[in-house]
C-alpha cells in the first residue's frame, strides 16, 4: 500500500494542487493529519483529479464533524498505522505521548502533524513520521509532504520519501528526511 501523507494545509490549497496532480493516481490512500481536512476535495477539483481513498483525523483547527476523530487506526491487523494530529498528545513539547499512543494501539508506524515541522525517527520499534506542513512550514522555506510505502511482508520496514513543494509552478522535489 502506498500513502500520500499531508498535514496542516489550513485552507491553503495552492501547494496541495500540484501534489495531487502528480501523486493522486500513484497512491492507494491519502492520509490528511488534520488542520485542513476539508481542503482535499477543492484541491482535487482544481487539480482535475480523482481522489483515492482518504483517511483523515481532526486537528485543533478543524470543525468537529461526525466520524472525524483526532486519532484513527488504519492498515491491516498485521501492519496497523496510527494517524493522529498531535495536539492532544502534546507533540509540540515532546513525542512521549505520541509514542505511547502508537504503542498502545499496536502500531509500528505513527503519522502525526500539528507541529508544522518535518520529522522522522524510530523510537523503541515505532517509526514516527511528521510530514511537516503542506502550507505553513515552521522549520524550512518550503512546504513538505511524504509518500509512505507499506510492504505486505511484516519483516520489511516502511519506505518513507519526503518532498518539498516550491513556489510558482509548484516544483516538487525529493529531499532528505530529518
Amino acid at each position: 500500500m502506498r500513502l500520500l501523507v499531508v498535514s496542516d494545509s489550513h485552507h491553503d490549497i495552492s501547494r496541495l494542487v500540484p501534489v495531487l496532480r502528480k501523486f493522486a493516481g500513484y497512491v492507494d490512500l491519502i492520509a490528511h493529519l488534520g488542520d485542513g481536512v476539508d481542503d482535499l476535495e477543492p484541491a482535487a477539483q482544481r487539480a482535475r483529479v480523482h481522489l483515492p481513498r482518504v483517511e483523515a483525523v481532526r486537528g485543533n483547527g478543524d470543525d468537529a464533524e461526525p466520524g472525524l476523530w483526532p486519532r484513527r487506526l488504519i492498515g491491516s491487523a498485521e501492519r496497523p498505522i496510527l494517524l493522529l494530529h498531535g495536539h492532544i498528545e502534546g507533540a509540540n513539547e515532546d513525542l512521549g505521548r505520541v509514542l505511547l499512543a502508537a504503542e498502545a494501539s499496536g502500531a509500528k508506524l505513527v503519522l502525526f502533524g500539528h507541529t508544522h515541522k518535518l520529522f522522522m525517527e524510530e523510537y523503541r520499534g515505532v517509526l514516527a513520521v511528521n510530514p511537516g506542513s503542506i502550507a505553513r512550514p515552521r522549520d524550512r522555506a518550503f512546504p513538505t509532504f511524504a509518500i509512505v510505502d507499506v510492504p505486505k511482508e511484516s519483516e520489511r520496514w516502511y519506505d518513507v520519501r519526503v518532498y518539498e513543494v516550491g513556489t510558482g509552478s509548484g516544483r516538487i522535489r525529493e529531499i532528505e528526511a530529518v
